[in-house]
């Protein structure tokens, strides 16, 4: 049975954010920001994707890209200590 378009969006999605990981954990920070913002764009409500882009932001020097993606995660998640403790070290 093909997959639904749903199910094809949630394969890139997740692509897209294995890409951007596998990026940070090689040090790629500039690089990381391409797959994780599309991932962002596609899906903002997602708060995985959001702190690892604010990440990838952060350790790149961009700092208030990194704010405002850790700020949309304290928002839907106002105990992730590591969003509170990068908004913090701005």
């Amino acid at each position: 049975m093909p997959n639904s378009a749903e199910d094809l969006e949630s394969d890139q999605l997740y692509t897209l954010y294995r890409q951007g990981i596998e990026l940070l954990e090689d040090g790629s920070y500039a690089e990381a920001t391409a797959p994780l913002a599309e991932a962002a764009r596609q899906a903002p409500e997602k708060s995985s994707v959001r702190e690892a882009l604010g990440r990838a932001y952060f350790r790149n020097h961009q700092f208030a890209e990194a704010a405002t993606e850790f700020e949309a995660v304290v928002e839907t998640h106002p105990v992730n200590d590591y969003a509170h403790f990068c908004l913090g070290r701005r």
